[in-house]
């Protein structure tokens, strides 16, 4: 699926800046700090506004006006807001929880860059998922799901008409100082139950997935892919 400029824009509702347009005509190479390839910045941006988190950003969504324009490879990202393009660049810190700016301009950005960035991350970013887990997407690539999603309303829709399903969006583990259960909140997740089979089926970034689930999962999990019109991706 190729993506072009006019693609990204309709998909996120604004107009890339003509400053982060120009870097990229340019192939300026400060991947994955700042992403080049407009189909990789359109998945990235896609998955920040559908994180099974909805309040993972400082407690809320990420900002609708924010483009996000790469990461640092640790679970942080860089952003321009394009409403206010004047502010420079923004860093979210997930472990801080909280936005920062660390450079005046795009330009400044890239010089600080440049010395970082990694000349194999093109190739190596270009590579299919490796995953152990079973998937379920609309896409060529599981990696890519966010571009034609299964939306949580369609994933819900068929929990509730099928009976081997259960809507349940939690885990139960052990606490690890306590000889007690708890329940840990998980997004969009429900349990298929089938004899003595039994499985959870998570969604997020429009697919859905299940770690190696036994036979029976497996064709439910192929079942559940004809059912939404998708492809089953087996793990491996």
């Amino acid at each position: 699926m190729s993506i072009d400029r006019k693609t990204v824009e309709k998909r996120l509702g604004f107009e890339l800046p003509e400053a982060y347009c120009e870097i990229v005509a340019r192939s300026e190479r400060c991947e994955p700090y700042l992403e080049s390839d407009l189909k990789r910045m359109l998945i990235e941006n896609l998955q920040l506004r559908m994180t099974p988190r909805p309040a993972a950003f400082a407690g809320k969504p990420w900002p609708p006006s924010f483009l996000c324009i790469g990461n640092d490879g640790c679970g942080n990202n860089y952003a321009i807001d394009v409403d206010a393009p004047q502010a420079g660049v923004w860093f979210f810190d997930h472990e801080a929880d909280e936005f920062e700016i660390v450079a005046a301009d795009l330009a400044e950005f890239v010089q600080q860059m440049a010395p970082l960035a990694s000349i194999d991350y093109r190739a190596n970013g270009s590579q299919p998922l490796q995953s152990d887990n079973h998937v379920i997407a609309r896409t060529d690539r599981p990696e890519e799901s966010v571009l034609v999603p299964i939306t949580l309303e369609e994933w819900k829709s068929l929990v509730e008409r099928d009976d081997q399903l259960e809507w349940i969006e939690f885990e139960e583990r052990k606490h690890p100082f306590k000889a007690e259960e708890i329940r840990i909140p998980v997004y969009g997740l429900a349990r298929f139950q089938s004899g003595t089979e039994s499985a959870n089926l998570q969604w997020a970034f429009g697919r859905l997935w299940n770690r190696r689930g036994g036979l029976e999962t497996v064709e439910k999990m192929k079942a559940i892919a004809s059912n939404l019109e998708a492809r089953f991706f087996p793990a491996g």
